[in-house]
């Protein structure tokens, strides 16, 4: 990030998200939660910014991050699409708490959002 500074390049939506993708398949989710905060301040994330957060979070242990970020994603005009939610259905899956999850599929269904093949089979495991 330095060096794209320095060289004057302005970083944009992907850039943040794709570090934000990197710290979270590191394990370091509570530094991508921080960038996240940091960014949003200049720059409007994306669907794929908070889709990549989501996932991090849950598969860091940080569920009520998680949830919080996805009832944020209104504040930015951004609807989930069927990856968002394939992701809060898993990661509620993962934890084990199948009320969540189909609570998740029934807001999904509701909002007009088609469930996909992915999203049949986490609801079948």
């Amino acid at each position: 990030m330095a060096e794209m500074i320095n060289k004057k390049l302005e970083p944009t939506v992907v850039t943040y998200t794709s570090l934000m993708g990197g710290y979270c398949s590191k394990g370091k989710t509570h530094n991508a939660l921080r960038l996240y905060h940091e960014t949003t301040g200049g720059i409007a994330p994306s669907i794929y910014t908070f889709t990549t957060l989501i996932s991090g979070l849950f598969r860091g242990g940080l569920i009520r991050d998680a949830v919080k970020l996805f009832n944020e994603m209104g504040e930015w005009n951004i609807k989930p699409d069927e990856v968002t939610y394939n992701v809060m259905i898993e990661g509620y899956c993962e934890e084990g708490d199948m009320a969540k999850a189909f609570g998740i599929w029934d807001l999904m269904i509701t909002e007009g959002c088609v469930p996909n093949e992915v999203t049949l089979l986490l609801s079948t495991d």
